[in-house]
């Protein structure tokens, strides 16, 4: 069974100030954050990776810097893993999560549509080998994670609004046995 090991990088400036970006680079991981990364990447680090995949975006590379040093593989950047493109909405403060806003506003705002993640996340998942013993880990961000998981149940949008995707958070994906073995998790002890 191919596991894919979702991770939701650290705390961040962008989280700790609420604002909504696709920039690559700024808002670092804050040092709440930072020990986030560290949990999940001791958490990770006894699981046999294989491969770690991450974000183009400063606070996925950050976060996944300590999976790297935890488990000795090398990072490899990933465009389809990258934040919602925000459109007018970029470098915006706002107490608004990006679920809470009515899809039709999102359009106007131009930021990237749930049918574009959706695409995105089964384009990533196609890449790997569902039948093998990979497990892979991919550090991205908490829209894309809930993205994945609409992807992967083939879910509407509006079925998973009420999923926390918490930063530092883990999501794991049975790829082969098409199941679902935590979502937003910082508990991984029965693997």
């Amino acid at each position: 069974m191919s596991l894919l090991i979702l991770v939701r990088h650290g705390e961040s400036e962008a989280n700790v100030n609420y604002v909504f970006t696709h920039d690559l680079e700024g808002f670092p991981l804050t040092e709440k954050g930072r020990g986030e990364a560290g949990n999940a990447a001791r958490i990770i680090s006894g699981l046999g990776i294989s491969r770690i995949f991450c974000s183009p975006v400063l606070r996925t590379r950050q976060t996944a810097e300590y999976i790297s040093k935890e488990t000795g593989k090398k990072v490899i950047i990933d465009q389809l893993l990258t934040e919602t493109y925000m459109g007018k909405m970029n470098g915006v403060a706002l107490k608004l999560k990006l679920s809470d806003m009515p899809v039709g506003k999102r359009e106007e705002m131009q930021i990237e549509a749930w049918e574009s993640h959706v695409e995105r996340a089964a384009r990533f998942m196609a890449k790997l080998d569902h039948d093998g013993r990979e497990r892979i880990v991919a550090v991205t961000h908490g829209f894309i994670i809930k993205s994945f998981v609409g992807a992967f149940l083939g879910l509407p949008e509006e079925s998973i609004y009420g999923v926390n995707i918490a930063t530092g958070s883990i999501t794991v994906l049975d790829l082969g046995n098409r199941r679902i073995h935590a979502i937003g998790t910082y508990d991984l002890r029965r693997f």
